[in-house]
């Protein structure tokens, strides 16, 4: 980061001998060495590396492509811990150094897989050179001075980087944001986007992110934002993760996989030979180190450096040789063990690598002093040794150093080491100094407090910052974290002593978990079920009338997405009862909406718009917030369940409206799980209206975010249906495939509701692909869960297809068509659905050509054209009219 002027030797005190030193002359721009605050390898020296050529091959290409090309790559590292990912890692970045183009290192922890965005807030802390004395108002400034560099309006980006930081802001110098939680959450994405890659339209750029396998969902969030834009910019992205991490985004043709596997024999013994300084080794031990380490490097690296450290060796004429047998010693035959020999020698500076495990990765020397009960000098001279021995990297020197293990397997060891009651003691003290000394920490990493509170044992100072970072993850969107948190403070309170504070809380944890969990794992997940059934009884006890109607919501949505009609409609008219009794508004309305719901699953069009009409008329956006409402928001639900009767009533225009309407409410709430809800549910509007272009681009829509959200129930269900309008573009039988995998994906969550159009779609797949037999087996299922559940609502366009599929089966008699049809017509008549009523009646006159039913089927027609006349959409009109079944 500096201009350095070589002294030359000099005599210095305190140290014998003469050492080298070095003048500092002045601050290096960026441009010329880049951001990288990773200490990684000495720059004089190049990492040890053996059997990696192809690898570190691949690497230098992708980044000589970036420079010469002005295109991003993205290079995807993956192999089990110790393997070397770090090592290859480290000699690009030399590389790059030495060019003086600009590199940065994001360090996913395992202490912070529930914090939103970590990594990225503690490089932009970096980035402004904050400090952990400065005051709020130096804060602000150093950030402006930050953002300077870039072309961003101020006005804009230092309110949307202040509040991922967590910095106040002076009202009177910024305006406050006002912005739902999506919309912030977008804002934040779109600024961190922005100043990347106008970083990397200045020169080439290196990003690297370590350690994804334990990157929170809105770290993987952004990098595949930044994965879709990278070939747009001179940017190279390079990604470490273990072997069992599962990348969230699609293969794309500019990311290179690599994959590291063990070391070879020969380059074991290679790797042994340049860490002996290039001195043969006795044969025996050579063996005994690569039958042991299994050709992982960390393992060998380890093992070799303690035995070269015992007595059991000695140089002779620049070989080693062994003065003894080597059954006369213990040679570790594990990494911990191994680890732990080389720190045993040395007691004290023992004690302060298990105090740096129970920090963390990575430490500040000011949180290690503040644990430490030994004096300043002893501590300082400790961790040079554990740097000298490189256990350690160091950043910058004490007091403002910071410290970071070499591996996390050395960390592991040093904290697996700690006797139990000093572990718990040492993570108490650390929660009480992040509370005390960083207020930083409190604000933006209330995860990492309530981590260290649980581990000392201290459940009752935990649960109020697990509940912090809950609401923190909940108000940004990031359902996944939620859960994390929220299941952490109920294991909190189940260690907390019984009373109606304790009730409180539970409470309060319950109705949060519930609709998270919902969000993540879908309606049917059988936890669901105790999570509301505890909530309910807490809330009879607690004497809580407006909760109990919120719990009983989400017991209701958990039994209807199970298909447990039944219950779910005798909950319905529970929550409407309650609603009515406390006369409250924003409760009409959700009544209203669950009432409707549940009457138009049951077939009862006419009755459900009544209801969901009444909602709608009822429903105030501003003034009507449904907090810890389970299923998507009750003003959404009314037009959306308004617009699938509205076209089955035959009024497309105005079911077409609704779904509009409800996407406007949908964005300006900006909850994410009821956005895909919201998508899916006009994916299937337009899949009922044949729009097979229109329903494939929300199907799109709606599997993305719910990728992002780990949301399955919608993912699976937006998948069957994007698989079902994508057969206008490709072969409809491996559509049909695709449609069932999503299928089976979608019940393997307990999921029944909605199954039946699903299978319906489906069936129709399969019989455009003239597999028939799969076509009847499919709707026979879907048949099946119709009269199991009391789904009626799809029953008649069920038994249309189930018709059509009969009609080309060479088995079957068209007595048996003709009563497929003849029955979908009638139930369609009763629920008033003129969509459905047409269509069966176009295939009934279709099928019965030359038959002895053409003249019944014709006139069946001809009477429901005339019954519904005006009020229908034109497309199945105008099929008809070219298949000659209607002159007009």
């Amino acid at each position: 980061m500096f201009e350095y002027e070589d002294l030359g030797p000099q005599e210095l005190k305190g140290i014998t001998g003469s050492v080298s030193a070095w003048n500092v002359s002045g601050i290096k721009t960026e441009t010329e060495t880049g951001t990288d605050d990773q200490p990684g390898t000495d720059r004089s020296e190049r990492p040890i590396l053996v059997g990696r050529d192809e690898e570190t091959g691949l690497l230098n290409r992708a980044w000589q492509s970036t420079k010469d090309e002005g295109r991003g790559h993205v290079v995807a590292i993956s192999g089990e811990a110790g393997i070397g990912k770090s090592v290859l890692v480290d000699g690009l970045k030399l590389d790059v150094r030495e060019e003086g183009l600009p590199c940065v290192t994001f360090r996913c922890s395992p202490y912070h897989t529930g914090s939103a965005l970590y990594s990225c807030i503690e490089h932009f802390r970096h980035l402004a050179g904050w400090q952990p004395e400065d005051p709020i108002e130096q804060r602000v400034s150093k950030l402006e001075s930050m953002l300077q560099r870039y072309s961003l309006p101020l006005a804009e980006t230092v309110p949307i980087l202040a509040n991922l930081l967590s910095l106040p802001l002076p009202e009177h110098q910024y305006a406050k944001l006002q912005l739902s939680p999506q919309q912030l959450k977008q804002q934040i994405q779109d600024t961190i986007l922005a100043l990347t890659f106008e970083e990397a339209e200045k020169q080439p750029f290196l990003h690297v992110w370590e350690d994804l396998h334990w990157a929170d969902p809105s770290t993987l969030e952004l990098i595949g934002l930044l994965i879709e834009q990278n070939p747009t910019s001179s940017l190279l992205m390079v990604l470490t993760a273990r072997s069992e991490f599962i990348p969230p985004w699609p293969a794309r043709s500019h990311i290179t996989p690599i994959t590291l596997n063990r070391l070879e024999r020969q380059h074991t013994e290679a790797l042994i030979y340049r860490l002996a300084g290039e001195k043969p080794m006795p044969a025996d031990v050579s063996d005994h180190i690569v039958i042991k380490t299994d050709g992982v490097p960390l393992y060998v690296e380890e093992l070799t450096k303690t035995i070269i450290a015992s007595d059991i060796l000695k140089e002779t004429d620049g070989q080693y040789e062994l003065t003894g047998p080597l059954s006369s010693l213990a040679i570790p035959e594990t990494l911990q063990e191994s680890l732990m020999a080389r720190l045993d020698r040395l007691p004290q500076v023992r004690e302060i690598a298990q105090i740096g495990s129970v920090l963390g990765r990575e430490f500040a020397y000011e949180m290690i002093s503040g644990l430490s009960s030994i004096t300043e000098e002893a501590l300082q001279d400790g961790l040079t040794q554990l740097v000298d021995a490189e256990l350690l990297y160091q950043r910058g020197r004490p007091p403002r150093a910071k410290y970071i293990f070499k591996h996390a397997l050395v960390q592991d060891a040093a904290y697996e080491s700690i006797m139990k009651r000093s572990r718990t003691r040492y993570h108490g003290q650390i929660a009480i100094l992040l509370r005390t000394q960083s207020s930083d920490t409190v604000q933006a990493h209330p995860a990492l407090i309530a981590h260290h509170y649980t581990e000392a044992g201290q459940y009752s100072e935990a649960l109020p910052f697990w509940k912090q970072a809950a609401s923190a993850a909940l108000a940004s969107s990031a359902m996944v974290e939620a859960v994390v948190h929220l299941e952490a403070a109920l294991d909190a309170i189940a260690h907390t002593p019984e009373c109606a504070e304790r009730d409180e809380s539970e409470l309060e944890v319950q109705m949060l978990l519930g609709p998270a969990t919902l969000a993540t794992r879908g309606f049917a997940h059988p936890p669901l079920e105790n999570i509301y059934n505890r909530a309910l009884d807490l809330c009879i006890s607690l004497k809580k009338p407006v909760d109990t109607i919120k719990v009983t919501r989400g017991l209701q949505a958990f039994h209807l997405g199970g298909g447990r009609i039944s219950q779910a409609y005798e909950l319905a008219s529970q929550i409407s009862k309650r609603a009515d009794d406390l006369d409250d508004p924003a409760l009409r309305v959700a009544s209203a909406q669950v009432v409707g719901q549940m009457k138009f699953i049951r077939g009862e069009f006419n009755e459900a718009l009544c209801e969901l009409e009444r909602g709608i008329a009822g429903f105030d956006p501003t003034a009507h917030k449904f907090t810890s409402w389970a299923g998507g928001e009750p003003g959404e639900q009314c037009h959306l369940y308004a617009a699938f009767i509205k076209w089955m009533r035959g009024h497309p225009t105005d079911a077409i409206e609704h779904c509009d309407q409800a996407i406007e409410l949908s964005k300006a709430v900006g909850n994410k799980f009821s956005f895909a809800n919201t998508l899916a549910f006009v994916t299937v509007v337009h899949a009922m209206d044949r729009d097979k272009a229109m329903a494939l681009q929300f199907a799109n829509q709606a599997v993305e975010i719910c990728k992002e959200q780990s949301n399955a129930f919608w993912l699976n269900f937006s998948r069957a249906l994007q698989s079902w309008a994508d057969t206008s573009n490709r072969d409809p039988s491996e559509c049909a495939d695709e449609m069932g995998r999503a299928i089976t994906d979608f019940r393997s969550t307990g999921a029944r509701a909605l199954a039946a159009f699903l299978l319906t779609r489906q069936a129709e797949c399969l019989l455009e692909s003239g597999r028939l037999p799969d076509a009847f087996a499919v709707i026979n299922d879907a048949q099946a869960v119709v009269d199991e559940t009391g789904e009626r609502c799809w029953k008649s366009d069920l038994l249309r297809v189930k018709g059509e599929i009969l009609a080309v089966m060479e088995d079957y008699q068209s007595a048996e068509v003709i009563a497929s049809f003849s029955s979908a017509i009638e139930i369609a008549k009763q629920q008033g659905a003129a969509s459905w009523a047409l269509r069966a009646a176009i295939c009934l006159a279709k099928y019965s050509k030359g038959s002895d039913a053409e003249t019944n089927a014709n006139s069946e027609l001809s009477g429901l054209c005339d019954l519904y006349s005006g009020c229908v959409g034109l497309t199945d009109l105008n099929e008809a009219r070219q298949m000659g079944l209607l002159a007009t």
